[in-house]
């Protein structure tokens, strides 16, 4: 079967990989000169030097961002700490502070006030409970409440995570989020960077497996038609350009 695979961010070079094993032929399309979308490198002019769009962070327990670096043999060129440590610095009271999570699945660190996040008591973590219980229609603010650990910690996780307010973010997703890691125990939960870039990890490496395996990739052409019957023929137009 021929698939044709629309945006070549990290979503669509995955589903890509995926359908390719699955022994499919491949055409994909991106709008933009370059594929990645958000996590891609880049040369900046300005500063002369090669930078990432935008911070990511993998974890551990992130099995199927794992499997896609396994997929196109680029698992290697992550580099992270073997703890599941977490350094905060909260700029309004110049404050810091080390989260650290216990390898097993049974947190004792919620126990221990020098590994969890200062002023907080251990009932305040039964907001972990309430998301990882989250039904459809609840949102991370108005479930889990405010204080110390929602504002210290679950705030930027929410924001990091879901790319979105925790005023108006489905609690859902963030829940699945920590049933990923954290629930699993610090073991699924130790930070993964990019040795070099995010291009060099996510982006080449997938690109250079797929022309292998003859796919068809496709850059700077936005799809403007989608065919109905097989007698119809997909339609594009010039997309982005690089400056």
């Amino acid at each position: 079967m021929k698939i044709q695979i629309i945006g070549a961010g990290l979503a669509g070079l995955s589903a890509a990989c995926a359908l390719t094993e699955a022994g499919h032929q491949i055409m994909l399309s991106e709008a933009a000169p370059q594929a990645g979308g958000r996590a891609r490198s880049y040369f900046d002019k300005q500063l002369g030097c090669r930078i990432d769009n935008g911070n990511h962070l993998l974890l551990s327990g992130n099995k199927d961002a794992l499997r896609y670096l396994r997929r196109i043999g680029a698992e290697h060129t992550l580099t992270g700490p073997d703890e599941a440590n977490f350094p905060f610095h909260d700029l309004k009271t110049n404050r810091g502070w080390t989260l650290r999570l216990n390898h097993g699945r049974i947190p004792w660190w919620i126990a221990a006030p020098s590994r969890r996040v200062p002023g907080t008591r251990l009932a305040d973590y039964l907001a972990l409970k309430r998301l990882l219980q989250a039904r459809p229609g609840d949102l991370v603010e108005p479930l889990v409440g405010h204080g110390p650990l929602y504002e210290r910690l679950l705030e930027p996780l929410a924001i990091a995570a879901l790319n979105t307010m925790p005023d108006i973010a489905a609690a859902q997703p963030l829940g699945a989020v920590l049933a990923e890691t954290v629930e699993r125990g610090g073991f699924a939960a130790l930070p993964r960077w990019a040795r070099l870039g995010l291009s060099e990890s996510f982006v080449d490496p997938a690109l250079a497996w797929l022309q292998q395996r003859g796919a068809e990739l496709r850059f700077g052409e936005r799809v403007t038609h989608l065919p109905r019957t097989s007698r119809q023929s997909w339609r594009f137009r010039p997309g982005l350009r690089k400056s």
